[in-house]
């Protein structure tokens, strides 16, 4: 197999899809994968969805233990050697991963590149030189979500052919992180608790539940009502043409909704609507925030991922 030239790295020319529609890939995308949610399916569900932010070749999801090799979930991709080649990571070349080496030091939920872990150039890493190099990987992007054990590491990968991802395409990936991050840790929960019960479509019915009352114990009605947009997706303009009020009033009924629920995005606003889903009841009728002992900030969100 012919060795490929270099790692590619981010690319700012690159042709790629559009800029990431949130609003259509929230109201899209994000019902389907909570509706595997605790199932075996939910990985091959995200790959589908993570497609329509970004293209990639391969990629995969793995557990990183603190104590012993990772744990591999799924495997992505056709390349008639992946499996082997990823086998090899897992028996031996994991233990020189730059990666897991930033996560045993601390590294924090969140969407990187290879250059915002690596201590030094990452070709120049052994991992790269002994393991990398001899695949046809030449890009990569990974879901960091840490665990009390390690973390669940999802990765992107590219090929030479495909060339490298775009600052755009990492842009969009790291706009739906908290998203991404609240269900892998959502599906752990649920899997390690053995309560992969719900079938999708009673997911769909507690997600619309939850939806009607998410905030109805501290917000206006008016507040409520532009919430049920932002849940959907929907931006400023957008709502406001929904709604038929003044931009300024929708800027400051989001801004109101934000110090309430104490969210900085729109991103960490539905992470934290996909952690009340376990604290609605069967009517919909209270708020799951109570429970939930809301508000709280993002330290905690993030924390309780982990």
């Amino acid at each position: 197999m012919p060795r490929p030239s270099g790692f590619v790295g981010l690319s700012p020319q690159a042709q790629r899809p559009p800029a990431l529609d949130v609003a259509a890939w929230v109201s899209r995308e994000l019902p389907l994968v909570i509706g595997e949610l605790g199932e075996t399916s939910l990985f091959e569900r995200l790959r589908a969805s993570l497609m329509c932010v970004t293209g990639f070749t391969t990629g995969g999801a793995f557990v990183h233990h603190r104590e012993g090799p990772p744990t591999r979930l799924c495997l992505w991709g056709t390349q008639p050697r992946a499996a082997v080649i990823h086998d090899c990571f897992i028996d031996h070349f994991y233990k020189d991963d730059p990666l897991l080496y930033a996560i045993e030091r601390g590294l924090c939920a969140g969407c990187y590149t290879p250059a915002m872990y690596s201590p030094q150039t990452y070709t120049s890493t052994a991992f790269y030189r002994d393991f990398l190099s001899q695949t046809d990987i030449t890009d990569e992007i990974d879901f960091v979500v840490p665990t009390a054990d390690g973390a669940l590491v999802v990765w992107l990968g590219r090929n030479e052919l495909s060339g490298g991802f775009s600052l755009q395409e990492l842009s969009g990936l790291t706009e739906i992180e908290p998203i991404v991050r609240s269900l892998l840790a959502k599906h752990l929960a649920l899997r390690s608790a053995g309560n992969a019960t719900l079938r999708p479509d009673e997911h769909r019915r507690r997600l619309d539940r939850t939806r009607l009352s998410f905030g109805s114990s501290i917000l206006t009605v008016r507040e409520r009502s532009v919430l049920q947009w932002m849940l959907n997706g929907y931006t400023t303009p957008a709502i406001t043409r929904r709604l038929g009020i003044a931009e300024g009033t929708v800027k400051n009924h989001r801004k109101s909704i934000y110090r309430k629920l104490d969210v900085s995005s729109q991103a960490e606003l539905l992470s934290l609507f996909l952690e009340a889903m376990a604290y609605t009841d069967a009517t919909g009728h209270a708020d799951p925030l109570v429970p939930l002992n809301q508000p709280r900030s993002r330290t905690d969100v993030a924390s309780q991922a982990q």
